[in-house]
């Protein structure tokens, strides 16, 4: 650990900006600064349920933010990407902050951040976060071999940021690096006995790095400059097989945004250029690639309409078909005092690598080489609705068609001598496919008092070949309700329901022919509450799967059943 911290201080002046955001997202801006308060969040599910995609626009621009610190539960899911590189508007209005909670399952997390330098021309902060969980979880008594014992389940995961930032009179500088080491086990179901594979070890370390710089022009409004260089390291422990090297991967990526005034400083005509490439070392069963990308583009702003038109250009090198265009549209527009329209078409090809794919799962096969994705367009339309004081309506759809989009595998059975064949690492597999995206969500507020949301999600995948709707971990519909109530002055309490339906798996039937499998439903309900003792210390609780219901987050992969969060916080 210690000389991987030494490592980190090293690459200190390469960090900042990875600009890899989630495949699924559809709108590419990323939203990082976000204020932070040292407390339990609000009814937030804590289990590692993969998510389905879901457009957050908000009036008149659409923005996402991804930054999530996992308290409890079943932290699968576990990013080191833009998202935890924080600027020092992640902060509080103090100095600094600590909070510590711990609960059954050894459930942990603790976290601390201060701004060493805050002055108008130069800050300076420092970010930490550990989480873990070592608890005994029961397998599904459909889960052949392993259905009804216990397995433990063990993680431990380290985050140390730092970020600098410098104002100089017409250009700020960024610069910020990361480090994330993550100790596992594959607890997942080995329905294999006879295979030497990785889940008889007894732990994956996981180092990853991430680093760079930017610049961005703060003063000329006719030519705007945004420039950066980023570098993120990957680097896997152990392989699949006993005794195997894991896999490395290095990720150097520049990205280049210039945008002039055309006429008036509603209009603007730019264009987007990003270079990523990808190393592996002679363990990965991979081969290094380039992808350079341009993306020319139309802008027009005003009080009332925001559009984006431009197309996207993506040359690949030793990476399958070299040429390939997308478009790359964006329209928001008010209609009216209480309506707002907005649409997105985008696409191209999305880089599927092991660092941004252990944000998604951190059980993947640590040597096998993912597919990379080409989406020939991604279009989403929808309608904001806020008519009524304190009630908003979004409704939204779209239809999303891919190559080689990644579904999450994990095989029942095979066909040799009747062997059970399921691994304990998640395999994704590559299928032409196309998604229709719908949803509709519901946030009201009655005073300071109570406030909420009821949100619906239909993701519904399928093959183009004609095979039909494709079952993976991921819900083909969620339904999530939230109520947050502050019944007195310093006590805030939050309630959430979550359901996840249409849930599967593939597996190889006796003639060798892959079937799709349903997986059993969700329905998790957590409560979270924080008590203010003063302005400066906190205490709260999040207490999650109230239900303890016994469900797979993954085919085999048990999530923890009733667990809770005890904890405190301080600001200084």
């Amino acid at each position: 650990m210690k000389n991987n911290i030494l490592i980190l201080f090293a690459t200190m002046l390469l960090s900042v900006v990875i600009t890899e955001a989630e495949a699924q997202n559809i709108d590419r801006e990323v939203t990082i600064e976000k204020e932070y308060t040292p407390e339990v969040d609000a009814a937030v599910k804590k289990t590692g349920i993969p998510q389905a995609e879901n457009p957050l626009v908000e009036k008149p621009v659409n923005e996402y933010s991804t930054w999530a610190v996992p308290l409890s539960g079943n932290p699968t899911s576990q990013p080191l990407l833009v998202s935890e590189l924080k600027s020092e508007d992640s902060f509080n209005n103090q100095r600094g902050y600590a909070n510590f909670g711990m609960g059954n399952n050894l459930n942990i997390n603790a976290d601390a951040g201060i701004r060493i330098i805050n002055t108008k021309r130069n800050q300076l902060g420092v970010w930490y976060n550990h989480t873990s969980t070592g608890g005994h979880l029961k397998y599904k008594d459909n889960v052949p071999v392993y259905g009804g014992e216990k397995v433990y389940q063990h993680l431990n995961s380290n985050v140390v940021n730092a970020t600098y930032k410098h104002a100089f009179d017409k250009l700020e500088w960024t610069t910020s690096f990361a480090y994330k080491h993550n100790k596992f086990n594959y607890y997942g179901a080995k329905l294999t006995p006879n295979i030497p594979t990785i889940a008889e070890t007894e732990y994956q370390k996981v180092n990853q790095y991430a680093g760079g710089t930017s610049f961005r022009s703060t003063k000329n409004k006719d030519v705007t400059i945004n420039a950066s260089v980023g570098f993120t390291g990957y680097y896997n422990n152990i392989g699949y097989m006993i005794g195997e090297e894991g896999g490395r991967e290095n990720h150097l990526t520049a990205n280049l945004e210039v945008a002039a005034r055309l006429g008036s400083n509603n209009n603007r005509l730019g264009f987007e250029f990003d270079m990523n490439n990808l190393f592996y070392n002679d363990a990965a069963e991979a081969d290094n690639y380039t992808m350079l990308t341009l993306t020319p583009f139309y802008k027009f702003t005003n009080e009332k309409i925001r559009l984006k038109v431009g197309a996207r250009m993506d040359i690949s090198v030793n990476d399958g078909t070299v040429l390939r265009f997308a478009p790359d549209f964006e329209f928001n527009a008010d209609m009216g005092k209480y309506f707002h329209f907005y649409t997105v078409v985008d696409g191209g090809k999305e880089i599927n690598s092991w660092s941004k794919m252990s944000a998604r799962n951190i059980y993947i096969n640590p040597t096998k080489q993912l597919n990379n994705t080409y989406t020939a367009a991604n279009a989403v339309m929808g309608l904001l609705f806020d008519y009524i004081p304190g009630v908003q309506l979004r409704v939204y759809g779209g239809i999303k068609t891919s190559t080689n989009a990644l579904f999450d595998m994990r095989y029942k059975e095979s066909i040799t001598n009747d062997m059970i064949a399921s691994y304990e690492v998640i395999d994704y597999t590559p299928i032409d496919a196309y998604r229709w995206l719908g949803g509709a969500n519901i946030n009201f507020k009655i005073k300071k008092i109570i406030e909420g949301e009821v949100k619906w999600t239909l993701n519904n995948w399928r093959s183009r070949s004609g095979e039909g709707t494709i079952l993976s971990a991921l819900p083909k519909n969620e339904w999530n309700i939230k109520v947050g109530v502050n019944p007195i002055k310093n006590l805030s309490i939050n309630a959430n329901f979550y359901m996840g339906i249409g849930r599967g798996y593939r597996y190889q039937n006796s003639l060798g022919v892959d079937v799709f499998e349903k997986m059993g439903d969700i329905y998790d309900l957590s409560l979270s509450a924080n008590y203010s003792l003063t302005k400066l210390i906190s205490f709260n609780l999040q207490w999650n799967n109230i239900l303890s219901q016994n469900y797979d987050i993954y085919y085999g992969m048990p999530a923890q059943r009733m667990n809770f969060l005890l904890g405190a916080a301080v600001k200084f």
